[in-house]
């Protein structure tokens, strides 16, 4: 699991990374996106860029199109330069109707 901090508007927002989805979480709302990535990665024929897909569910007030495009942008290329494509679902509520639980095991 990745995790980033940034912040909007003066609060901190927390992102999270499984491999599988962002989890945008709000210092005060609480779960305010969730990006899950859209079928398999795909490559440009010299290898040298990648091409993902997310579908974003997000609130329409507590966090912005352009901190998510700017967290999963900075994350998906940080190993190879990447195309990043999203399809945006807006729900209008201050936070999504989803519990976040992290189960730390130890090595």
């Amino acid at each position: 699991m990745e995790y980033l901090k940034t912040q909007e508007y003066h609060t901190r927002i927390d992102a999270y990374f499984d491999g599988e989805k962002y989890v945008f979480i709000n210092a005060f709302h609480g779960c305010v996106a969730v990006a899950r990535r859209e079928g398999l990665i795909e490559f440009t024929n010299d290898g040298y860029k990648a091409h993902v897909k997310f579908k974003v569910e997000k609130t329409r007030r507590t966090i912005s199109k352009r901190t998510i495009d700017r967290v999963i942008y900075k994350m998906e290329n940080k190993y190879m330069s990447t195309i990043v494509e999203y399809e945006w679902e807006e729900v209008d509520r201050d936070d999504l109707p989803y519990a976040v639980s992290v189960k730390l095991e130890e090595r």
